[in-house]
């Protein structure tokens, strides 16, 4: 599965496998300290 991005504030990249058990996401322009929950 080729990633999927998105966002304006933050940048939300999706990738990993489209039928297997690794899948991941990454997150761009998060304030260093800020606390994601």
């Amino acid at each position: 599965m080729p990633g999927n991005t998105f966002g304006h504030s933050f940048r939300i990249t999706t990738w990993g496998e489209s039928h297997g058990r690794a899948v991941g996401v990454t997150v761009d322009g998060v304030p260093a300290g800020l606390l994601l929950c």
